[in-house]
């Protein structure tokens, strides 16, 4: 009974920081469930799931301006 309580209520401290939108928090929260083996809910599993989304996007976002100014500087000097 005692885990099942301390379980519901760290769901719903992991609750409380998704709604006020302080996702650094919440992330914290959920990896320390993971590292006491605990089954993670379907609203964790989802909420890493889009973490790991968001900065697969931001890296491929990264490495296309990255190209793109390559890009830019070769058209440059074949111009000149």
């Amino acid at each position: 009974m005692i885990n099942f309580l301390n379980n519901w209520w760290q769901l719903e401290k992991i609750k409380q920081a998704i709604r006020r939108q302080n996702f650094s928090h919440a992330e914290k929260l959920i990896r320390f469930r993971q590292q006491q083996k605990i089954k993670l809910s379907l609203l964790e599993q989802l909420f890493l799931q889009n973490i790991n989304l968001q900065e697969t996007i931001e890296e491929k976002n990264r490495r296309n301006r990255s190209e793109f100014r390559g890009s830019e500087s070769v058209k440059e000097i074949s111009t000149n």
